[in-house]
């Protein structure tokens, strides 16, 4: 069974005449067909990770199996190259909350998808704003990454169609893009459906293995050649063939590090994941520069690669007095904070 979140009711209309109020006793706007489960999740960043994580966990508490996840909705366009009216199946979704970035964002399960969007907390009503939204993608709304979020907490594909109802920025008229709600939820509901045609009549692409490609530098277990697989399937998709992976940089230090194989098939993860969202490529490269000054002899500082975990680990050897006072020493110059901005969102994009 697939979930479908709106952010409005007007939204989800065509998709509501097929279905009937659900769990009014515990929800509202939760609505039930035969193959799907409707949330009007509401507007905004922290409602939709609200009600879209007590929804799911009530879903799976009941043992109610949910497939995908699937936002559908309106958007905001802040390129010339996205076209009003037309509707866009979202890749990767990044978020600006309470006026910094938040590095986290979320790839979507959607492998075609070429079109990038943030959610943003407040609404895009002068042009600066919009374009300083620009530099991460191509639409805003203020949902998407909301569920998102909650969808990758629970391990659930999801996928975001938009259609797009204006220019962001200073011309946007709110009242026009609600009175056209009804025009756009049927377009948004016939997508919907020949995409759910088209994707259960395609047969699934049989692509190489990812140790045809590695195998002489790597030890893969089942685990790790699925999610290899994935990110490549996701980066050949967007044009970045394996070949051009194997010739960066990154990759050849990598393959010439002295590192045992287990080590490094972890750290090729990392690698193509740095392509897929580069994002978290800078937040990580932010990190190592920020604990630097601790990394020295006989000391070790590691952090959380998936940057989940707002923390370091210190691994020290103490063999004097000396080594003692000069570790002291660093940890009073050490800013925690700096750690803590990272998390927080503040990324310094020209790192």
């Amino acid at each position: 069974m697939n979930l479908l979140i709106f952010a409005h009711r007007n939204e989800a209309l065509p998709f509501i005449q097929k279905s009937n109020s659900w769990l009014s006793e515990k929800f509202t706007g939760v609505y039930k067909s035969n193959e799907e489960i409707i949330l009007i999740c509401g507007e905004g960043i922290e409602a939709a990770i609200g009600k879209t994580s007590a929804l799911l966990g009530y879903l799976q508490a009941q043992e109610v199996s949910i497939e995908k996840v699937y936002n559908i909705g309106v958007a905001g366009s802040l390129s010339d190259r996205i076209e009003i009216q037309k509707i866009y199946s979202l890749r990767t979704i990044y978020c600006e909350q309470k006026e910094s970035l938040r590095f986290k964002s979320f790839t979507t399960a959607d492998t075609e998808a070429l079109v990038d969007g943030v959610s943003s907390d407040n609404r895009v009503l002068t042009d600066t704003y919009a374009q300083e939204l620009n530099i991460l993608g191509d639409t805003v709304d203020r949902e998407a990454w909301g569920i998102a979020y909650a969808c990758a907490i629970f391990k659930i594909p999801f996928y975001c169609f938009k259609i797009i109802s204006d220019r962001a920025g200073s011309l946007t008229n709110c009242f026009e893009v609600k009175a056209s709600y009804s025009i756009y939820s049927q377009k948004l509901f016939a997508f919907y459906n020949d995409f759910i045609s088209i994707h259960k009549a395609s047969p699934v692409k049989s692509n190489p293995e990812p140790h045809t490609f590695f195998e002489n530098h790597f030890y893969f277990t089942q685990s790790t050649l699925l999610q290899i697989k994935k990110l490549i399937d996701i980066l050949e998709k967007r044009g970045l063939p394996i070949k051009d992976i194997q010739s960066s940089k990154e990759y050849q230090l990598l393959i010439g590090s002295d590192l045992h194989p287990k080590k490094k098939t972890q750290e090729l993860i990392l690698l193509l994941k740095d392509f897929v969202d580069p994002m978290d490529s800078l937040a990580r490269n932010q990190i190592l520069s920020a604990i630097k000054d601790l990394n020295y002899g006989k000391n070790k500082v590691t952090f959380d690669p998936q940057l989940e975990a707002c923390e370091i680990n210190l691994h020290s050897r103490i063999e004097s007095q000396k080594d003692l006072d000069t570790l002291v020493a660093k940890l009073v110059q050490f800013n925690f904070s700096e750690i803590e901005k990272i998390f927080n969102g503040e990324i310094n994009l020209e790192l």
